[in-house]
């Protein structure tokens, strides 16, 4: 009986070997975490995009963000009938406001949600016009993605010593940063100031 399981053993192994095989040609999976694995620049849909430096120079003029927004952007329309009856809409129709692909979800009318944005701090600003389902419902009319200047690298430590039988004790600030290289600054030129 034991010869019999040893002889067997062997060949329900073998047996499992195309199973095996026949799994490794399956597809990968790619997780993104967009809702798509497309960039917008990839979109088959009008886009714009608007640098920092041009809304810069229209805030430097005395403009309010918002009406840099309707100047900048076409068919966007601003309704500037008080600070809690304002409204945003592109064509007739709602848009969505997000900062850095996230979207704002405030029962704040979109004049608040603007007003505490720093013009000074946008790298730039990516239009959508027409209905995209791509970052949820409510963009009919377009979608509008603020993207935020990025920090440097700024790496600071601190060295403190003490003397033992004296209460002497000094603090030393180090502080390095990283500079940008020559791609970067040909890629992005805003950032390297």
């Amino acid at each position: 009986m034991k010869k019999r399981l040893w002889v067997l053993h062997p060949l329900l192994l073998a047996s499992t070997l195309p199973a095996l095989a026949a799994q490794s040609d399956e597809d990968s999976i790619i997780v993104s975490a967009n809702r798509t694995h497309r960039t917008v620049a990839e979109m088959a849909q009008t886009t714009w995009v608007i640098e920092g430096q041009e809304i810069e120079q229209q805030v430097q003029g005395g403009k309010e963000f918002k009406d840099v927004l309707a100047q900048l952007i076409p068919g966007i329309d601003v309704s500037s009938q008080g600070r809690t009856n304002y409204g945003m809409n592109m064509r007739g129709r709602a848009i969505v406001v997000l900062i850095d692909g996230v979207r704002l979800n405030s029962s704040r009318t979109d004049s608040r949600q603007l007003d505490a944005i720093d013009p000074f701090n946008i790298e730039h600003i990516e239009v959508i016009s027409g209905a995209t389902s791509l970052y949820g419902g409510g963009s009919t009319g377009g979608l509008i993605n603020i993207v935020t200047k990025r920090g440097s690298r700024i790496v600071r430590s601190i060295l403190r010593w003490a003397a033992r039988a004296v209460l002497r004790t000094a603090t030393i600030m180090m502080s390095a940063s990283r500079r940008p290289s020559a791609a970067e600054q040909t890629t992005h030129p805003a950032a390297c100031r």
